[in-house]
């Protein structure tokens, strides 16, 4: 997963995801990444953010850097 937070990327690994076949056409993949304490505290107040699984990234909208704001105040 690449994070790009303000122009900052961060790239997070996960070297044993799971994937699951659901069908020729269908993969489920679950991914677990841990962030450390410099990036938790980037993501905690950025302004801008951008992630990028795949093929291309998406721009997280300010509702969504909302939630991720309160998700991490709440729980960490």
């Amino acid at each position: 997963i690449i994070l790009n937070i303000e122009g900052d990327v961060i790239t997070l690994k996960d070297e044993d995801p799971v994937r699951i076949r659901e069908s020729d056409n269908i993969v489920i993949e679950s991914l677990t990444c841990f962030l450390d304490e410099k990036t938790y505290k980037v993501l905690r107040y950025c302004k801008s953010l951008e992630i990028q699984y795949y093929n291309r990234a998406i721009t997280i909208p300010q509702e969504g850097l909302e939630a991720i704001w309160n998700f991490l105040r709440e729980y960490f």
